[in-house]
């Protein structure tokens, strides 16, 4: 997000500069300042009109402390553990939260941070989609994500398991990686169903695209509150049906274009496959409409927007302190 945004924000005609504790390399439209000192920070806040910070950095809250007026923060998460408990770190990133202007990602996410502006993720629309014809489609269901407890792939294998014994086998794909894998693939094995499904690893790029196209159903069955799920919206714009966890920001991504279920409920969630799987001709009618819901998570469409809300807050600020 941080990289389509700034380089949209450069397209648009605005001066950009990506600060990051992350080291690296690479060629990009605009400056990167890597491990910057606390000196260029404040060079770097005084030289901006606004400050954007990606969620709340408690290390970082002095920024914000010399800086109130330009200051947002664009959440992507909801400061809180999966179980939604949440620590005294948590409390105080979300009492920041809750004093500042923030743009979150989902109406989810927004209820939880007090954040007064909603702007869905944004895809990279230049690489996902247009989705193909149906007809060239020949492969059932699709996850992409990590393999990690919290993603839910074992709710997953759990449902095909559970639709194996009422004689149904549609072939899974796993793309991704992680601690999970040698775990997941046991699962596959005891539950009889690891001839259905196969364990690609991590896909990038058009690779990853053309992969997803040839899919017709897309599962995020994530166990946690997911704040939003940018894999939904390049299922979406690859022609999939997603099915996805009902609590948290998911149903934002998908925009009513598709199916929930109860997250970690892998009896609802074979209930639910067998529902699409049983007639996938009804269950695309929640396709319609999709192509504008996609367009408004471009990322022109999505930077636009940020730049709309800065704009007003701009403003506003010049009246207020004039």
């Amino acid at each position: 997000m941080a990289e389509l945004l700034c380089r949209e924000f450069t397209e648009l005609g605005h001066d950009v500069v990506l600060a990051t504790e992350i080291s690296g390399d690479g060629n990009f439209p605009f400056a990167v300042r890597r491990r910057p000192s606390a000196i260029e920070e404040i060079r770097l806040v005084r030289w901006c009109d606004v400050h954007i910070q990606a969620n709340v950095s408690l290390k970082a809250a002095w920024i914000r402390a010399i800086a109130p007026r330009k200051t947002f923060y664009r959440h992507g998460n909801v400061y809180q553990r999966d179980d939604g408990t949440k620590r005294m770190v948590d409390r105080l990133k979300t009492a920041l939260a809750r004093t500042t202007p923030g743009i979150a990602n989902s109406v989810y996410t927004a209820e939880r941070t007090g954040a007064n502006h909603v702007i869905l993720n944004a895809y990279d629309d230049a690489t996902f989609g247009p989705a193909p014809d149906w007809a060239k489609k020949d492969r059932d269901l699709v996850f992409l994500g990590r393999l990690v407890s919290q993603k839910g792939c074992d709710t997953l294998i759990a449902a095909l398991g559970r639709l194996a014994a009422h004689g149904r086998h549609p072939g899974l794909t796993v793309i991704g990686d992680g601690p999970d894998r040698t775990y997941l693939e046991r699962q596959a094995r005891q539950s009889g169903v690891d001839g259905q499904v196969r364990f690609l690893g991590g896909l990038k790029g058009r690779v990853l695209a053309d992969e997803l196209a040839r899919h017709r159903v897309m599962v995020v069955p994530s166990r946690y509150e997911e704040p939003f799920g940018i894999v939904a919206l390049e299922g979406l714009a690859s022609g999939c049906i997603p099915i996805v966890s009902e609590r948290g920001g998911l149903i934002d991504a998908i925009g009513g274009h598709g199916f929930t279920f109860p997250n970690g409920d892998a009896a609802a969630l074979a209930d639910r496959l067998e529902e699409v799987l049983g007639d996938m001709g009804r269950a695309r009618k929640r396709l319609t409409g999709a192509e504008d819901h996609l367009a408004g998570c471009s990322a022109r469409a999505v930077a636009e927007h940020y730049i709309t809300v800065f704009q007003r807050h701009l403003e506003r600020s010049r009246i207020q302190w004039a």
